[in-house]
């Protein structure tokens, strides 16, 4: 699993293995990717209005596979981050970090 996080106008991905600890600072752009290949599970210490804000956006999981997100579930992501106050990045600044989104 790779960390994104912003430092100053640079992006710097930092590697994390099973057991890390890592500290996303209040505010801080960041982004997570998981390149091993194999499943990972990441557990997440957060305020109690992130966790509204999760419990709002989640997509329930009903088979084994969940399937890729559809453009309605993007549009409900981004309206309930507006309305809680969170930033999302661009298609383009994704790429920019080397994140490819597409639908």
């Amino acid at each position: 699993m790779d960390c994104l996080r912003k430092e100053r106008e640079d992006h710097k991905w930092i590697k994390a293995y099973a057991g890390d600890y890592i500290h996303v600072p209040c505010n801080a752009s960041h982004a997570w990717r998981n390149v091993s290949g194999s499943t990972s599970t990441v557990h997440i210490l957060t305020t109690k209005k992130m966790r509204q804000f999760f419990q709002e956006v989640r997509r329930l999981k009903n088979s084994a596979a969940l399937p890729p997100p559809t453009p309605q579930d993007l549009d409900h992501f981004e309206a309930v981050s507006r309305r809680y106050g969170y930033w999302n990045a661009s298609p383009e600044e994704y790429k920019m970090v080397g994140i490819h989104i597409s639908f």
